[in-house]
């Protein structure tokens, strides 16, 4: 699942994303707009996340975003 991806990449409930690739993201659209632009299925994205008082840079791989959608309204 989503969420089991994104504790092995080392992001936690209440981390807050700061920024994609160094571009900041102050919002969910923006947050999805950045994510899903990067590149194809299997790109790796760096995320600055802010976890307490710590900033760290993640890195994730990124997924087809129609496929989440479906996938998240039951389809």
């Amino acid at each position: 699942s989503d969420e089991r991806a994104a504790a092995k990449a080392g992001i936690k409930a209440g981390d807050i994303i700061l920024s994609i690739d160094g571009e900041p993201v102050d919002d969910l659209p923006k947050f999805y707009k950045r994510l899903w632009n990067a590149g194809p299925p299997g790109t790796d994205v760096r995320l600055t996340v802010l976890q307490g008082v710590a900033v760290h840079d993640v890195t994730v791989h990124s997924i087809d975003h129609q496929q989440f959608l479906r996938h998240q309204a039951g389809i």
